[in-house]
């Protein structure tokens, strides 16, 4: 109001006894002081509009930038999620396949486990007959043994050496049952040899086992069980 009066000057009041130019030129100023007056209040308006426009629009860039940055913050996220869900699924396809390969391993070594046992199985049972008691039963020990069976003739039956205290070197037949031995027919070469007392021992030692002297095809084998003196 005051730069308005500055720049338009103070409307005077119309008084009573005035001459008639005068009344006029204050009637053409107060109108212009109203005028003026209208454009400064519409150009208040004017501005408010343009400052509530302005902050509307300050308001609108702000939630805009705080709506990209939480969109950018998003969509990191969801590369993030995505990254991870790849990597527990690689964790799962590697641990599928190292179970796999284990349960094969296992099953491998079962395997293995079973042929190992069916062999051993089946190699008991080939040596079960050995292991007959009646077949050790037949078998005579040192005391009896002697010169019960020295000879120089074929005879049927496994060999076995037998020893006795009168420092004599036999090998006797002893009949075996035909599934140890069958249809063997051996000869024996008997030659008396001197020994010590240990050598008895170690003699009865294997007579006492009950060993049968045969390789793997039933043939004889000539273990020299005693100490040759001289």
């Amino acid at each position: 109001m005051q730069r308005e009066q500055e720049l338009f000057g103070q409307p005077q009041q119309i008084q009573e006894g005035q001459p008639q130019a005068q009344v006029e030129q204050l009637e053409d100023q107060e109108e212009h002081h109203q005028l003026t007056q209208e454009q400064q209040v519409e150009y208040q308006q004017q501005l408010t509009q343009e400052q509530q426009l302005a902050q509307e629009q300050q308001l609108a860039y702000e939630q805009q930038a705080a709506y990209e940055q939480q969109l950018a913050h998003e969509q990191q996220l969801t590369h993030e999620l995505q990254q991870l869900a790849h990597q527990q699924q690689l964790a799962f396809e590697q641990q599928v396949i190292y179970e796999q390969q284990l349960a094969h391993a296992l099953e491998q070594m079962a395997n293995q486990q079973q042929l190992e046992y069916e062999e051993q199985l089946q190699q008991d049972q080939e040596l079960q007959p050995l292991l007959d008691p009646q077949l050790f039963e037949q078998i005579p020990n040192v005391e009896d043994a002697g010169n019960a069976f020295q000879s120089n003739s074929a005879v049927d039956g496994p060999a076995y050496f037998h020893g006795n205290p009168d420092n004599q070197y036999a090998v006797g037949q002893v009949p075996g049952p035909p599934a140890l031995r069958p249809g063997a027919n051996v000869d024996v070469p008997m030659n008396p040899l001197s020994y010590d007392y240990g050598d008895v021992v170690a003699a009865a030692e294997a007579e006492a086992g009950r060993l049968p002297l045969v390789d793997e095809d039933g043939d004889v084998e000539m273990y020299n069980l005693f100490s040759i003196d001289g």
